[in-house]
């Protein structure tokens, strides 16, 4: 059984590895990839520990939805990277392996849903 430490690494590493093939750094084409981010952060979610009761049955997880980077943050709210940076408390940012990621839903209602 993987460890929540051991879905997070191989999350980091999925993520780089759609993000070289996005800046065609990395050889091929690996049309999986989102997919596998986004299974691996369902599985980070289910085991996890809870930061919170969960008495009303609801996960509380940052992780049970997309997770963006700066540069897709800074691209969706027109910012720079650097300035994405620097609010990354307010905008509800986490470091997850030394990698500086956000919540999808986060930014979006930083944004008022208008994304």
């Amino acid at each position: 059984m993987l460890t929540e430490r051991d879905l997070r690494r191989a999350l980091f590493c999925v993520i780089e590895l759609h993000e070289r093939q996005r800046r065609k750094e990395a050889p091929g084409r690996a049309p999986w990839t989102p997919e596998m981010i986004e299974k691996l952060c369902r599985a980070i979610a289910e085991v996890s520990q809870p930061r919170q009761s969960e008495a009303d049955g609801k996960s509380h997880s940052k992780h049970a939805d997309k997770l963006l980077t700066a540069r897709q943050v800074s691209a969706r709210l027109g910012w720079g990277v650097r300035r994405v940076q620097r609010r990354a408390a307010e905008l509800g940012g986490e470091l997850i392996d030394g990698r500086l990621l956000f919540s999808s839903a986060a930014i979006d209602e930083h944004t008022g849903g208008t994304q």
